[in-house]
């Protein structure tokens, strides 16, 4: 929200703005946020699980039963480095459009 406000200000180029403006800004800016954390938890908790299921147990294998079921789980598993640039760029890409909305809403609001 410090971003947004930020560069809502730094895109209006300093100029005071009236109580009005500033409200509709604080506004937006929470609205942005209250999306963001709403979509924010099943996120992380799938990115959690995600490289939670490519850790790899210490296993003894015994039978061609185990063998076969520690195949089965080696073959499952996702590579970790993949998954981490995947979320890292969700996030990467999350940012800049959260930078790029704020300057079209100076743009489009300024007079």
């Amino acid at each position: 929200m410090a971003v947004f406000l930020g560069a809502y200000i730094w895109f209006s180029e300093g100029q005071v703005i009236s109580l009005a403006q500033l409200t509709l800004a604080v506004a937006l800016g929470l609205l942005i946020w209250a999306v963001f954390e709403t979509i924010r938890r099943p996120i992380t908790n799938q990115l959690i699980h995600k490289i939670a299921s490519n850790i790899v147990p210490s296993v003894i294998i015994l039978t061609d039963g185990d063998s076969t079921a520690y195949s089965k789980f080696m073959s499952a598993l996702n590579s970790p480095v993949t998954t981490l640039i995947k979320y890292g760029s969700v996030i990467v890409v999350t940012v800049i459009l959260n930078v790029f909305s704020g300057y079209i809403y100076t743009y489009l609001t300024s007079t």
